[in-house]
């Protein structure tokens, strides 16, 4: 059975979403040999991707992008030289049959949806927030909405076009995938999506292994330190977590940090300003983006996890800081708490003083940290991703028409329960 795999990804750039695509072509074939992904890469850009597949081939292609149709207030904003142009594509695209849904895009995919055809493709998969128009059966992955609960976190352009986007590939998809059931919930409110047609499918901490080896061949680290593993994004919160390291400082308690999952390059201005501000240069460590086995070896050696992020779709982060029998304290909001159960030490991110004290309880309680690390890594023992790829399989053969086991059949009513 041939899976087309949306893949149009850089190395590097896409945080958890990257991870995530990454596991599942490599528990893909333990979970059916027969399962021959054709990934579908960017451009000239795609050879990376080759050592990442073993039973299916890439297939570079031109990058597509999804376009919101302009808006009037677009239009009169735009200058004189584009207003023109803007009015008329506007006037194309609501004349369009693709005036029926929000948006359109500057490369349909018919092309492509074609050449999949031609190969032998049966069911798309996209495994995080894009798509293309295409008329084979396809799985649409959104993995959160946050650009609805958090819309300061991006322009009024970023929000309509997530907003559009989404909407539309849930409404064309034959079925939509979630990793927790706090998100499908949250789907099924706020976009008003059948919640028969929602799979909720959560993933592992994959192949974390901290090999000595690597650990050995790492930058100088503090013998004793935090770990917060995010991209700098402002949902991320890292300007909260700095504060609650000034607020433990000032009652004598320094913890030192490292932050991972990021180029050195990128830190923003403000993080940099907040650090100098509070001096707090002595106390954190920028490792920049590291590879898998590196971040595996770098967690395992923390004292401790600490995760504030305002929104998540699922937190692998913190699955996989579990799965190495590593203490967390993370932000009380749904889907992490559905990760973590009850082994995460929890607190308000929004709050840099009860930040602070879920910090300090782990840093300076050895029996609290020990107790939170085996309770850690018992709860990643429930998630795995070898249960996660056979889950996609069975949605694959629903979603093309095939017929299924009947273990298979209980499968896809388990996921798509309310």
């Amino acid at each position: 059975m041939k899976v087309a795999i949306f893949a149009q990804l850089l190395p590097g750039r896409a945080g958890g979403i990257e991870t995530n695509l990454l596991e599942l072509l490599r528990s893909l074939p333990g979970a059916d040999a027969g399962v021959q992904p054709v990934l579908i890469g960017p451009g000239a850009s795609s050879t990376w991707l080759g050592s990442h597949v073993t039973n299916g081939v890439v297939l570079p292609w031109s990058v597509i992008r999804y376009q919101v149709a302009d808006s009037a207030a677009a239009c009169q904003r735009a200058p004189w030289s584009r207003r023109v142009g803007l009015i008329m594509r506007r006037a194309r695209v609501k004349r369009s049959a693709a005036a029926a849904s929000a948006g359109h895009h500057v490369a349909s995919g018919r092309r492509l949806s074609a050449e999949l055809r031609a190969r032998g493709v049966e069911v798309v998969h996209f495994p995080y927030q894009r798509y293309f128009e295409t008329d084979l059966p396809f799985i649409f992955e959104p993995w959160d909405l946050q650009h609805v609960h958090y819309p300061g976190n991006f322009t009024a352009e970023e929000v309509r076009f997530r907003d559009h986007l989404y909407r539309e590939a849930c409404q064309r998809a034959s079925l939509v995938v979630m990793p927790t059931r706090w998100g499908k919930r949250d789907l099924v409110a706020k976009f008003g999506v059948d919640e028969r047609k929602v799979a909720v499918i959560p993933r592992g901490a994959g192949g974390m292994v901290a090999s000595p080896a690597i650990a050995n061949a790492l930058p100088p680290l503090p013998s004793r330190y935090a770990i917060y593993p995010a991209k700098f994004w402002p949902h991320k919160n890292h300007l909260r977590l700095f504060e609650a390291l000034k607020l433990l400082r000032a009652r004598g308690c320094v913890v030192p940090l490292v932050c991972t999952g990021d180029a050195v390059s990128a830190v923003p201005e403000n993080l940099r300003h907040a650090i100098a501000r509070d001096r707090l240069e002595d106390q954190i460590t920028f490792a920049g983006h590291l590879e898998r086995e590196a971040l595996a070896a770098v967690l395992a050696r923390a004292e401790m996890l600490v995760f504030p992020s305002q929104f998540e779709g699922f937190g692998i982060p913190v699955i996989e800081a579990m799965s190495l029998g590593v203490a967390v304290a993370c932000s009380r909001i749904g889907p992490l708490e559905e990760t973590a159960g009850e082994a995460a030490q929890y607190f308000d991110a929004d709050d840099a003083s009860a930040v602070a004290a879920a910090i300090e309880a782990l840093w300076t309680d050895g029996a609290l940290r020990a107790q939170r690390a085996a309770l850690s890594r018992r709860r990643a023992a429930d998630f795995n991703w070898a249960e996660s790829a056979r889950d996609f399989v069975a949605c694959y053969r629903q979603v093309s028409g095939r017929g299924l086991s009947v273990e298979e059949q209980n499968r896809v009513a388990a996921l798509t329960a309310p």
